[in-house]
């Protein structure tokens, strides 16, 4: 019996008399047999099937090269299913078809992750991979990547959301990357090609066995990755006397969500914040709607009468139970006086004076 890795070189070594230079080995499933005409015949991507030798040559005439002993090589496979329901057959010279593969050489298992995951974390939580499959085993790493590239193209472009670890290897069998408390800068993420660094649906899923000779081989694409959230550097103004309502921008934003205001000595995350205090608003406050796509959400904290102007910072929480689960500073809330000369409106002052 015999065995390979999805992102490892298999090569299979076999053992016998007089093996031939022409001789190649078949891989299909067990349900199959060898010498069939019409065998289920398995297909990984970037995987040989048949595989060839490995070492020897054909020879200046025809004829025959031989060796007691010969290596096939299978590629490096990084798409396709892993299993250990498949077989590997031998063929001396397999130009007839695959009924030549006569010879069982036995059992062949396909180790690796099994693919098509859709992984989708929240800034402010834990975000944790764990991936199934056969023989996955604790050199296994994980990258997350942005883009359409192929994973392990020279050309892919890492993520660098902060606060997610990647590069990461795997303990107990799952990928903790960490939790991510930066959603990214509006002006950077809110385009048709957001940054590396926002959050968003632009990321992807790079696994690697870990052994590969020159280091890990993220060429396993495991699935896609989201990371939802607020974009953050943003900036909030309110009046005293108007109704306090701005628009928050980000990815996959639910009616959970809140944000608090706190006084900008404090820091998002604090267990025991110092919270701003205006008369007739919420803090904290609720989204009162959100986009069909959960691509923004109005947040409505009511009408202030009283209150210190000032510079305030402004956190989001996705389902905040306490203070210290709002971690996601979005940015700044300033609020103001009424201008002299000025009176309070709906949503902003009305002046004789436009300002």
């Amino acid at each position: 019996d015999s065995d390979c890795t999805l992102s490892e070189p298999c090569k299979i070594d076999v053992e016998g008399v007089r093996l031939a230079h022409t001789s190649k080995l078949l891989f299909i499933s067990q349900a199959s047999s060898c010498g069939d005409s019409s065998p289920t015949v398995i297909s990984w991507s970037g995987f040989n099937n048949p595989a060839s030798t490995d070492l020897l040559s054909p020879p200046a005439d025809p004829g025959y090269v031989y060796a007691n002993g010969d290596r096939y090589d299978g590629g490096i496979g990084f798409a396709g299913v892993p299993s250990t329901a498949y077989r590997v057959c031998w063929g001396f010279d397999p130009t007839g078809g695959y009924q030549d593969y006569k010879v069982t050489l036995g059992n062949f298992v396909m180790n690796g992750p099994f693919q098509g995951m859709s992984v989708a974390c929240i800034l402010g939580t834990s975000c944790v991979v764990e991936p199934t499959g056969v023989g996955l085993n604790d050199t296994n790493q994980l990258q997350v990547v942005a883009g359409s590239e192929l994973c392990g193209s020279a050309s892919i472009e890492a993520a660098t959301i902060q606060g997610l670890t990647s590069p990461i290897l795997v303990a107990d069998g799952k990928f903790t990357l960490g939790a991510a408390v930066v959603g990214g800068s509006y002006a950077e993420c809110r385009v048709p090609s957001p940054a590396a660094s926002c959050i968003g649906t632009h990321y992807r899923l790079c696994w690697s066995h870990g052994i590969h000779d020159g280091g890990a081989n993220y060429v396993v694409e495991l699935g896609t990755f989201s990371m939802s959230g607020p974009f953050g550097t943003y900036r909030v103004d309110c009046t005293m006397g108007s109704i306090c309502s701005f628009t928050l921008y980000g990815s996959n934003l639910a009616l959970t969500n809140r944000v608090m205001v706190l006084e900008e000595t404090s820091t998002c995350g604090d267990a025991a914040p110092v919270k701003a205090s205006f008369a007739g608003l919420l803090n904290p406050g609720l989204f009162s709607q959100i986009a069909v796509d959960g691509s923004s959400a109005t947040v409505r904290l009511g009408k202030s009468h009283a209150g210190r102007p000032g510079s305030f910072r402004l956190c989001w929480g996705f389902n905040p139970l306490v203070d210290s689960d709002y971690v996601v500073d979005v940015g700044m809330f300033y609020f103001h006086d009424v201008p002299e000369g000025c009176t309070p409106g709906a949503f902003g002052p009305t002046c004789s004076v436009p300002r």
